[in-house]
């Protein structure tokens, strides 16, 4: 990306941009900063060779990055993007259920939204086996989804066992509650929250199995 970045900036020295087709080395082309028209291919191996995959990661990043000002605020940004600051656990016990939290915090996980957006060959549609016609993302599964209604109404009965007030809560901010506790809120309840989340978790038995 850093690489890219040079490119349409003009900053990348001419022993690597002489690596590059004639239409994408052309800075009057590239100096906009916009999407890379990308390269044709034919095969897979070819689309994941470097100048298609990284053109591809380009053209994915959010405008606001590609259009920073210099290469060392670029750098940071890429670097806040391919790692962010983990979020806290609290403490939380069980190393598998961490696991399976982080995964339904980023996005990646056994569920049908995560798996079909991330392409997996066995899972042909987002949508939820409850019949609803939901897509089944982590706030499907953590508030909405009909399969699990036991197990949820034990979490937040266990979650006003701790005087919290959940009722009130947006489905965004109780989500957000059940995956990364509060700020606000001392250390041992949220201990208390995400515990019980995987706690949940482990109950509605949706992630057994291996993730492939």
């Amino acid at each position: 990306m850093i690489f890219f970045y040079k490119i349409i900036n003009n900053l990348a020295p001419p022993y690597l941009r002489s690596y590059l087709p004639a239409r994408l080395a052309e800075p009057r082309i590239l100096r906009t900063r916009n999407q890379i028209y990308p390269l044709n291919f034919r095969t897979e191996r070819f689309r994941n060779t470097f100048f298609p995959y990284c053109i591809s990661q380009w053209n994915n990043l959010d405008s606001r990055i590609r259009n920073l000002p210099s290469v060392s605020t670029f750098k940071k940004a890429i670097f806040q993007f391919i790692k962010p600051k983990p979020s806290p656990v609290f403490g939380a016990h069980d190393n598998k259920g961490v696991v399976l939290l982080n995964r339904l915090r980023l996005g990646f996980s056994h569920l049908n939204e995560h798996k079909f957006r991330h392409g997996f060959r066995d899972t042909l549609d987002p949508f939820c086996a409850c019949r609803t016609n939901s897509i089944e993302d982590s706030q499907h599964f953590l508030l909405h989804c009909s399969m699990y209604s036991h197990a949820r109404y034990l979490l937040f009965n266990k979650l006003q066992a701790l005087d919290l007030n959940i009722y009130p809560l947006s489905p965004p901010k109780l989500f957000n509650l059940l995956l990364y506790g509060n700020p606000n809120l001392v250390f041992d309840i949220n201990n208390s929250i995400l515990n019980f989340t995987i706690e949940y978790i482990f109950a509605t038995e949706r992630f057994s199995g291996a993730l492939f």
